[in-house]
């Protein structure tokens, strides 16, 4: 009986960088098919940027890279970890700990757990553990303390809220939590986490923080006025959702919004983005304070 001759290189080539773009990595019952060409394919393998060893896989790093692209809120570490394809446990808890030294990616306390975020996603919108105690304990102090003034002073002028200290994109998304819920969590439960996964924790709130983060990442640095049609438009999210970032942003200080000087400059299509401004025209024009 003839025996059967061997995959061919090139065919094996183009059949695993097939199976790896829709895998990530080759199991090893596939490899089965391509010990004998091994030899052959493997520089070829490595110069694509493939890990080639007991199987052939996407790197770890880069896997861990293309899911935290597609989920910038973080992924909790158990459910990244079993979405990375070709790697062992160990491999894989190896490779996020570099990666965590290395500054990549960061980890961070969740309402729902611990979750692995891309560096580049941690802005102003993030605080850690003290910062965020600190703010929830000054919240409280100072609700005590204008709650104790209105009984001891009847009919007397409420008092004048106490400054606490800004904290930028983070006190926009506890304003929006608060106005929502009633009331912050208390200091005890605080811990390093996106603010509106930590008071309220609900997903509309966390989606009006990461819109409102992304807002302002875009606006910083950046002369005005900006067209906030097209501001509004690149965030990737509904209307509603995306005026309300844009309006909590103002009511936190972030930016100025000023209207259009005159209504028929606008489209009815970028109207619709526009929050209502004073009288009849629309809100259509950002301010940076750095423009100012």
């Amino acid at each position: 009986m003839a025996r059967k001759s061997a995959i061919a290189p090139d065919v094996a080539l183009a059949e695993i960088f097939a199976s790896v773009a829709e895998q990530s990595a080759l199991s090893r019952a596939q490899m089965a098919k391509y010990r004998g060409v091994l030899g052959a394919i493997r520089e070829p393998l490595q110069q694509r940027g493939f890990d080639v060893g007991a199987v052939v896989r996407v790197p770890l790093a880069k896997q861990v890279l293309a899911l935290l692209e597609s989920a910038p809120q973080g992924i909790p570490v158990p459910a990244l970890l079993k979405q990375v394809a070709g790697g062992s446990a160990v491999e894989c808890k190896r490779a996020l700990t570099a990666m965590l030294q290395q500054g990549d990616v960061v980890e961070a306390e969740a309402a729902h757990g611990r979750v692995i975020v891309l560096a580049r996603c941690v802005g102003p919108g993030w605080l850690g553990g003290a910062d965020l105690a600190a703010y929830a304990k000054a919240l409280q102090q100072e609700l005590r303390r204008i709650k104790t003034t209105a009984k001891s002073k009847v009919g007397a002028t409420a008092p004048k809220p106490m400054l606490v200290r800004e904290l930028g994109v983070a006190s926009a998304a506890v304003a929006l939590a608060v106005a929502a819920h009633g009331s912050a969590e208390p200091a005890s439960r605080a811990a390093p986490a996106q603010p509106s996964q930590v008071i309220g924790g609900s997903a509309g709130l966390d989606q009006d923080a990461a819109t409102l983060a992304a807002l302002a990442a875009q606006v910083r640095g950046k002369p005005g006025p900006l067209h906030v049609p097209a501001l509004l438009r690149s965030l990737g999210v509904s209307v509603e959702v995306a005026q309300r970032a844009l309006l909590a942003g103002a009511r936190a200080g972030l930016f100025d919004l000023e209207p259009e000087s005159g209504m028929a400059r606008l489209s009815s299509d970028d109207a619709a983005w526009c929050p209502p401004g004073p009288g009849q025209t629309r809100l259509s024009w950002l301010m940076p304070k750095a423009a100012r």
